[in-house]
């Protein structure tokens, strides 16, 4: 756990009657605290075979980031996922078997879990606190979240294409799929790649002003350092390749065949006597005999071969961007967990 969830305090004591009066010192409360930092209190009292565990963090709502409001309770609620050793879900249910109960509670300063159960069943419950302290399974949380946004990413991609598609000719055919299709794919890859970079920048920083910075810097690093507006000199180049732009532009152009389009935005006229012909230099390709190119095609600073394999290697590029994103974010994550 960080420094900040160091600061927690467990409380172990015996339920008594709420009708019973209460006397200052009765109960002589006991309170020590753990190499790790851990503050525990012990409330003794011997008159029911009962024990009520409590752990206590100090955060609560007063804690959430500006935007950011409920992430305590939210996190209250994470804790009963699974871990390496129980299940998501049976944390409660375990309890339950053993003839107790449990709950937890977010508070302005502190967000606490508790147990009421036989004294004998002490050593059971401080056990799975222990374990989801350390060993909260957030992996299949931040898997939640990308199949969630990658739903809505497919949604997306389809209305993006219809809309489009209502204005421009879509090609029939791509180079493995029908044209519409193949572009569907990249453009629901590069939103993947997208979702997962964006948990991996809200794992890594905590300040949401510094997100926002950090989003600018990275739509600036994928817009000029694509290599797709101009040429990157020397090492610079292999930036490129790291960037989701780069693999989406050379997907798209594979399917709607961007070099051919190229050639054919040549525009050929016909001068109209020696004067013109002779400023207008001589007749290429793919201009016909007598005709004079006005505007030379584009010269591309990627590479759009038009090929299966060259249009997989794409597809799998993104995937594994997606991934490498995905892996970072759990691992950011995970790290917090146990800090």
């Amino acid at each position: 756990m960080n420094g900040r969830w160091l600061g927690m305090a467990v409380a172990i004591g015996v339920t008594v009657a709420q009708t019973a009066p209460v006397r200052a010192g009765l109960f002589n409360p006991e309170t020590f605290t753990l190499d790790n930092g851990m503050q525990v209190v012990v409330i003794p009292n011997h008159r029911a075979p009962v024990v009520a565990h409590w752990v206590w963090y100090k955060v609560g709502t007063a804690d959430s980031p500006p935007g950011k409001s409920g992430l305590p309770h939210f996190l209250e609620h994470l804790m009963f996922k699974a871990t390496d050793e129980i299940p998501s879900g049976e944390f409660s249910k375990i309890v339950a078997r053993n003839g107790g109960n449990d709950n937890a509670i977010t508070s302005y300063d502190f967000t606490a879990y508790f147990q009421m159960i036989a004294k004998d069943r002490l050593e059971l419950v401080m056990g799975m606190e222990a374990d989801r302290m350390v060993n909260l399974k957030l992996g299949p949380y931040l898997l939640s979240k990308i199949v969630v946004l990658a739903g809505f990413a497919l949604v997306q991609c389809l209305l993006l294409l219809w809309v489009v598609g209502r204005k421009i000719d879509f090609p029939a055919d791509g180079v493995l799929l029908p044209g519409w299709l193949e572009l569907y794919v990249t453009l629901f890859l590069a939103s993947l790649t997208g979702i997962t970079l964006g948990l991996l920048i809200s794992a890594l920083v905590r300040s949401q002003n510094t997100v926002i910075y950090l989003i600018l810097l990275v739509m600036f690093v994928q817009i000029l350092f694509a290599g797709a507006i101009f040429g990157l000199p020397g090492p610079a180049a292999a930036i490129s390749y790291l960037t989701p732009t780069r693999w989406t532009l050379e997907a798209l152009g594979d399917t709607v065949d961007i070099v051919r389009l190229n050639d054919l935005s040549v525009t050929c006229v016909e001068p109209e006597n020696e004067q013109q012909r002779q400023m207008m230099g001589e007749a290429d390709d793919p201009c016909e005999e007598g005709q004079q190119q006005l505007a030379t095609p584009l010269e591309f600073n990627v590479d759009y071969a038009r090929s299966a394999g060259h249009l997989l290697t794409r597809w799998l590029a993104l995937a594994l961007l997606a991934g490498a994103f995905g892996g970072l974010a759990a691992v950011v994550q995970k790290r917090k967990d146990v800090m």
